[in-house]
């Protein structure tokens, strides 16, 4: 879209609201257009992936810590038995 921005003007801010719905409304579109929103977006799916991996490790981390088995931590976050004893071998 900014690649579009960089071409087509407004003066009237409400004129650029209303070409970017009617933008999306006629293609379907809203996916990211340039490269730098493409750039912006994967960085956002990276950190929102690492985020989720983080909070897995805490929840294995408080499991290990009140005395889980490894095999209910592993049906309970869907990591494997090999995740769960390198997690549970850094808390020594």
């Amino acid at each position: 879209m900014n690649f579009l921005k960089s071409y087509i003007h407004f003066e009237n801010t409400e004129n650029n609201h209303t070409f970017d719905q009617k933008f999306k409304q006629v293609t379907g579109r809203t996916e990211t257009m340039g490269l730098e929103e493409l750039i912006l977006a994967e960085r956002e799916k990276r950190g929102k992936v690492e985020g989720i991996k983080e909070g897995i490790k805490q929840v294995i981390t408080t499991m290990l810590r009140n005395d889980f088995s490894d095999e209910m931590i592993v049906k309970a976050t869907a990591v494997t038995p090999d995740y769960v004893q390198k997690i549970r071998a850094s808390l020594k």
